[in-house]
């Protein structure tokens, strides 16, 4: 019986590889009379039901995890198999194999389905940048399209309202964007918008802040960003956003303006700001993401930027996480960023490991930052999933693929074929993952 009984997954019985009705249907009898003598029949064997499920419920909020009724099935799963072992193989030895058989096709498949639907619904949605397409088509047309497409989310573009060229361009820091209004404001501003992507059951996974933060000899510039990112986290928590990509401040290799350890000490003093704010917010976290600095046409001239060394980029999400207290920060990976530099994955993704929260998804032919979709540049794709698969990712996958999408380059009747080819692509990175 050890190979039945012994911790984790039971083996699979032979008659599993047949038909499961043939075996529920003659236990119909069994399954009834043991499932009343187990639930009322039993004291000792309901206390610790209860016991285990609450500890299991306490651990989850430390945890700051939301228990769901998968967290429940598998935990009874195992409570299963450790209850026969404890207190009926001696007084039911005679049926233990039955028993055993019985609850495992009735528990482990409910558990296989439900955690292969959590994880699709719940941890692994299909999302896109809206960018481009609420500009060419508008709000109604825009998310109605992104639905059909078959997506389940919204990387949300709330930098176009805030542009890099007003940032550059103004005098005066003040009356720039709508972020530096109150709550209340700030949300009526975008009422339309979250009116139409509720209307089309989609989900806000990660939104874009605007950038750039930081102005070469404008640290006032900084300053003003980051009291705008903290209006932005406070509204976005509001709204369920889970993840703000914040873009770092990098040393312009070809015009040094800053020195390595000034450009540190802004990066650290622009996250390290937003904790306060964090802290007070349910779900939210602020992504780094792996940067690159430079144009090439050749694809010669691309140098590192802010968190392409995956050793620093972990070194200061542990450092950010630890100055807050809990996990507020966390890495979205740039895939196109990635390439630009020639660096393979393999190279990357283990050295940040479980710290890639978010992805920005796109490929590109390595001579520009081209916002294409998987396949259409040079990225090896079966990599970049065997190596999220290796760290466990199972977080949103999000596509910045706005460059494929665009009116202005394609004839708009295209425009949700591209979406649709877009959406497969992410479906079959999702069931790879999942596999």
């Amino acid at each position: 019986y050890h190979g039945i009984l012994s911790p984790g997954r039971l083996p699979v019985p032979p008659h599993r590889q047949g038909s499961t009705e043939r075996l529920l249907r003659p236990f119909a009898v069994r399954m009834l009379y043991y499932t009343t003598s187990l639930l009322f029949c039993q004291p000792l064997f309901r206390f610790f039901i209860f016991y285990f499920l609450f500890v299991s419920f306490c651990v989850t909020r430390l945890q700051n995890v939301y228990p769901t009724v998968t967290n429940y099935l598998v935990l009874l799963t195992y409570y299963m198999q450790f209850v026969n072992q404890l207190f009926f193989f001696l007084i039911f030895n005679f049926c233990l194999d039955t028993r055993c058989v019985l609850w495992y096709n009735l528990l482990v498949p409910i558990w296989d389905t439900v955690s292969q639907f959590e994880k699709e619904t719940l941890f692994m949605k299909l999302s896109i940048q809206s960018q481009n397409l609420v500009t060419d088509f508008g709000i109604e047309t825009a998310y109605r399209m992104i639905r059909e497409a078959g997506f389940e989310a919204i990387d949300w573009n709330i930098d176009v309202d805030l542009p890099a060229s007003a940032v550059r361009q103004a005098e005066r820091l003040e009356g720039l964007t709508v972020f530096e209004k109150s709550q209340e404001e700030i949300a009526a501003y975008y009422a339309d918008q979250l009116a139409a992507i509720r209307a089309n059951g989609l989900e806000i996974t990660q939104a874009h802040a605007p950038f750039p933060c930081y102005i070469p000899g404008r640290e006032d510039v900084l300053d003003y960003c980051i009291g705008v990112y903290k209006n932005i986290l406070l509204f976005l928590d509001s709204v369920g956003c889970k993840n703000l990509i914040v873009h770092g401040i990098t040393v312009q290799e070809k015009k040094p303006t800053l020195t390595v350890e000034e450009c540190d000490r802004l990066n650290m003093k622009l996250y390290e700001s937003l904790i306060p704010t964090l802290k007070q917010t349910k779900q939210i976290k602020v992504c780094l993401e792996n940067l690159f600095t430079g144009v090439s046409i050749l694809g010669s001239g691309y140098w590192e930027g802010c968190c392409s060394d995956p050793h620093i980029a972990a070194e200061w999400i542990d450092r950010l996480n630890e100055k807050a207290g809990k996990k507020c920060f966390g890495l979205c990976l740039d895939t196109g960023h990635l390439n630009l530099l020639r660096k393979p994955f393999r190279s990357y993704v283990p050295i940040v490991g479980d710290r890639i929260i978010a992805l920005h998804i796109h490929d590109n032919l390595q001579t520009g930052d081209s916002h294409l979709m998987p396949y259409a540049g040079s990225i090896y794709w079966e990599h970049f999933l065997t190596e999220l698969k290796a760290v466990g990712y199972c977080g949103d996958l999000s596509f910045e693929t706005f460059a494929q999408t665009k009116a202005s380059r394609l004839p708009a009747p295209l425009v949700p074929s591209f979406l649709r080819t877009i959406a497969e692509i992410g479906s079959y990175f999702r069931s790879e993952l999942l596999k």
